[in-house]
């Protein structure tokens, strides 16, 4: 599948990078972490204890690599996509924290976030699209 292959080249070439105030990703979206940040404060502050243990993760592209691979368990019906109506990103998103030992954002905290990947509003994300999200 494309959008698979894309993520997949997406998640191979990352580069270390630092974090830096915002970022444009593939597909159109664009994140300003400050403002995500307030958004996601409750999240934030629950996880605070592991940020000193996440940020290299962030920045070498570990998460990246590892949200594919919880991608591909959560594409049960190898769409390339997963949909918000049947609770396949809640579950991608959750996936992606509990695994690192992380709190997971509430439902609201989760379509915030969506909604910020969604850029053309079709109710879903494909591969590509959901590992950015994770970065």
């Amino acid at each position: 599948i494309q959008p698979v292959r894309l993520a997949a080249q997406f998640a191979a070439s990352y580069e270390n990078r630092p974090l830096t105030r915002s970022m444009s990703y593939p597909g159109g979206a664009r994140v300003d972490f400050q403002e995500v940040a307030r958004a996601l404060q409750p999240v934030a502050a629950a996880n605070a204890a592991h940020r000193s243990r996440m940020l290299p993760s962030l920045e070498n592209g570990d998460i990246v690599r590892h949200a594919l691979r919880i991608y591909l368990a959560c594409d049960r019906d190898c769409t390339g996509c997963l949909s918000w109506n049947n609770s396949e990103i809640q579950t991608f998103i959750a996936s992606v924290f509990q695994t690192q030992g992380l709190s997971p954002p509430d439902e609201r905290e989760m379509f915030q976030l969506y909604q910020r990947f969604d850029v053309d509003k079709n109710g879903v994300l494909d591969s590509r699209e959901c590992i950015c999200l994770a970065d």
